[in-house]
């Protein structure tokens, strides 16, 4: 009686402690994965710390879909429906850890890797909408310079294309004018 008790201490002590790994485990992928500039360069550290925690010689993460072959069994990441990258893990990996893979790991995985991924599409989103937003700040400058260079031409023509149909303008004036109006005429032309 005595070591069956001692056994199932035994066995909860090492199942707590394979779960404080997890959360370790979920902690650091989660900081490796969220924090990267570049997501798929940040996947080697993220498998590298998930062989670590499994005790596995090796894991790869890839922002793909892969089958496994004789080398290794892969393991999809899914957001709903939708493959969203594959764990691979050598084909020699004991049941248990597999069982622990699939079933504790790979759903906090999947997961952070969504919303990493999500995360990426946004910050792209940000740059686009700053490079609309600062073309739109050109257009309007562009508009408002091309406005002001046609206004003052326009008004000059206008204001002295006026007088020029009276008949008590003198010709020194009206030549004055008639220049004015070519001239500026000239440079809505440019």
């Amino acid at each position: 009686m005595a070591s069956r008790l001692a056994e199932q201490s035994r066995q909860r002590a090492q199942e707590a402690e394979q779960r404080r790994r997890e959360a370790d485990l979920g902690a650091e992928l989660a900081r490796v994965l969220l924090r990267a500039g570049d997501l798929r360069e940040a996947l080697p550290t993220a498998a590298a710390r998930l062989a670590g925690a499994l005790d596995l010689p090796s894991a790869t993460l890839e922002l793909q879909v892969r089958e496994g072959d004789e080398r290794s069994l892969a393991f999809p990441l899914r957001e709903g429906s939708r493959q969203i990258g594959t764990v691979l893990v050598p084909a020699g990996t004991p049941e248990a850890t597999l069982r622990r893979l699939q079933e504790r790991v790979t759903p906090s995985l999947e997961a952070l890797l969504a919303g990493a991924l999500e995360r990426d599409a946004l910050l792209v989103d940000v740059v686009e909408t700053r490079a609309l937003r600062r073309s739109d700040v050109l257009k309007t400058a562009l508009l408002r310079t091309v406005s002001h260079d046609l206004r003052s031409p326009l008004t000059t023509i206008l204001t002295a294309a006026g007088p020029l149909g009276s008949a008590t303008l003198a010709d020194d004036e009206r030549r004055e004018l008639a220049g004015a109006v070519a001239q500026e005429a000239r440079r809505l032309a440019r």
